[in-house]
Order: C-alpha cells, then sequence, then structure tokens
C-alpha cells in the first residue's frame, strides 16, 4: 500500500500516531515543493498551484500538532496503556 494511505490509517486508529505524523511530515516536504512548483510555473497555471502548496503546508502544520501532542483519549494506543495497567 502506499505510504500516505497507510500512514492516514494510523493516524484515524490512533496506532503509532507520532511516527506515522513524523514519517508524513518527512513525506510531503518533497512532494509539496516538487509538486506544487508554483514559482516555475506560468501565471494561468500559478493560483491552483499556490492554493495546493499551501493545502500541503497546512497538513503538514496539522502533522506537527499530532506529532507534539500525541494521540487522543479515544485512540488504540490509549486503549491499550490502559488495558496494561
Amino acid at each position: 500500500m502506499p505510504l500516505n494511505l497507510v500512514g492516514a490509517l494510523l493516524l484515524i486508529l490512533g496506532l503509532q500516531v507520532r511516527a506515522a505524523a513524523v514519517v508524513l511530515f518527512l513525506y510531503l516536504i518533497p512532494v509539496t515543493f516538487i509538486m506544487h512548483n508554483f514559482w516555475a510555473m506560468s501565471a494561468a497555471e500559478q493560483q491552483f498551484a499556490i492554493e495546493s502548496f499551501g493545502k500541503g503546508l497546512m497538513i503538514m502544520g496539522g502533522l506537527f500538532y499530532v506529532y507534539t501532542f500525541g494521540s487522543g483519549p479515544l485512540s488504540l494506543d490509549q486503549k491499550s496503556n490502559k488495558s496494561s495497567k
């Protein structure tokens, strides 16, 4: 399966969210800069590329938030920690 699909499933389920957030963050850096290089496009293509570039940066910000604060109380990681105590 593709990396972004596996990472998204891990985030949704709440399994290993910090590791998934780091991997997805590192994956999005080259993808955002290579796929949405608005500085090298014509004026007609620039608007969509700028919006997509901004979305990539916002997703990276969200992943940084998840890495910083971890999974929430409804995640499978939290449930497994409570059952092991």
